[in-house]
């Protein structure tokens, strides 16, 4: 085709089409209906948004599960570490207790001093001065009389009340 064909069929199709332009007839919908209808779409919107909260929340209560796990684990590392050097340095269950710190560093100096204190040998003679004597049987009988041995527990309240007695003076 030429050049001039392509004009010329451009010009008629230019001569085709009305110049004003007709909007179509279509169909028009009563007021209540159209206000019906927004009622509803704005109800989708509310129900949208509520899911999208629901959905904000549940991700907030992952995170919040995450972080609780997250310090459980980390108090379950200290709890082992604490354990791992308490047997290290011999320290038994009824001194546990008396381990404390925030870091293994901290524990290990801890330890180091308690296993110290728990492994100090005694004197033979128990010291009744500020701390109590274990419960001897013995104690409280007089060497003379051998039939007739003092209550128990004599000793013990004997040592009491020395003790009170030397914190009075």
């Amino acid at each position: 085709m030429s050049e001039e064909a392509v004009q010329h069929e451009a010009a008629e199709g230019q001569e085709q089409q009305p110049a004003e332009k007709v909007e179509p007839e279509g169909k028009t919908f009563s007021e209540a209906y159209v206000k019906q209808l927004r009622e509803e779409a704005a109800g989708y919107r509310v129900r949208l948004k509520e899911i999208e909260d629901a959905e904000k929340s549940e991700l907030q209560k992952a995170q919040e599960a995450a972080e609780s796990a997250q310090a459980e684990l980390a108090a379950s590392k200290a709890e082992a570490a604490r354990l791992r050097i308490a047997a290290k340095h011999g320290i038994g269950e009824d001194h546990l207790e008396l381990l404390t710190g925030t870091d293994e560093e901290e524990l290990e100096a801890k330890a180091v001093k308690l296993a110290t204190l728990i492994k100090t040998p005694t004197n033979e003679e128990p010291q009744r001065k500020g701390a109590w004597a274990p419960f001897d049987p013995d104690e409280g009988k007089s060497p003379s009389s051998k039939t007739e041995p003092a209550a128990p527990g004599m000793g013990t309240l004997r040592a009491a009340y020395a003790q009170a007695e030397t914190r009075k003076g």
